[in-house]
């Protein structure tokens, strides 16, 4: 019937069940006079083909603009094929995980405090200020093996400026054996300064670490500085106290 001519007029049972022609039947259509919501079954404005959750009309993901639909867009996402990788690139350009005010170079997501660093390569990837072999020990005590000839109060000096807390301590023969093949790849014929400290008052570490292992060879009066002896001098390498002046390389450690 239709009341604008009080009249009676033919309808096809399909114009009456589906008024858009979108082959969705009027209770199931969202608008059942646009054929293109068709393409969107939770009706929620997203097109099926980019709706994250096409069930779900609470969830406008678009993967159009969040391919890995998890909330974060793409062009801040740091990895956008990772939908449990969160990360953002806002303060963090390069996605390393280091803040950009912490990073020496937030362009490149290789450079970062203690990234590890490879001796002779010219490149300061663990952002000390030099040149090292570097890396972790174990986690949380990390090692540079570190060129540049300087003495021990500037060697803990120049540690702590790029970062360190000071040059190495050495619990046990394990980390001594480590800190052994990272100055051997830097100078194998040179000593290295360690933290160890064998004065008249007795043997102590600069960081205030209890000295639970030594592998000291000799101890002379007035030599209160120790380095790890070149790998050419003993079989194996040993520390052995030195005076005031000597300048050597150095091998610097952060602990967190």
């Amino acid at each position: 019937y239709q009341a604008a001519t009080s009249s009676w007029a033919c309808v096809s049972v399909i114009a009456m069940l589906d008024g858009d022609a979108d082959g969705v039947l009027v209770w199931a259509d969202c608008d059942d006079t646009d054929p293109n919501t068709v393409n969107d079954m939770d009706c929620d404005g997203v097109l099926t083909v980019n709706d994250c959750d096409d069930d779900d009309s609470a969830n406008t993901i678009d993967s159009s603009q969040d391919a890995d639909c998890d909330g974060v867009a793409t062009t801040i996402d740091c990895d956008d094929s990772d939908a449990a990788n969160t990360s953002t690139n806002q303060g963090d350009t390069d996605c390393d995980g280091v803040l950009t005010a912490d990073d020496c170079n937030d362009n490149d997501a290789s450079i970062f405090p203690l990234a590890g660093d490879t001796y002779g390569d010219g490149i300061d990837s663990d952002c000390d200020g030099y040149d090292c072999e570097a890396a972790f020990f174990a986690p949380g005590i990390y090692f540079a093996a570190c060129t540049t000839l300087f003495t021990w109060p500037n060697s803990q000096s120049v540690c702590q400026a790029g970062g360190h807390d000071g040059l190495v301590t050495i619990e046990n023969s394990a980390q001594d054996q480590y800190a052994v093949v990272l100055a051997n790849e830097v100078e194998p014929n040179q000593g290295f300064f360690i933290g160890f400290l064998d004065q008249n008052s007795g043997q102590s570490w600069a960081s205030g670490m209890p000295v639970t292992y030594s592998n000291m060879w000799t101890s002379q009066s007035g030599q209160d500085y120790v380095q790890m002896e070149p790998m050419s001098h003993f079989q194996p390498r040993r520390w052995n106290d030195v005076d005031a002046i000597a300048s050597l390389n150095r091998i610097c450690e952060t602990r967190l």
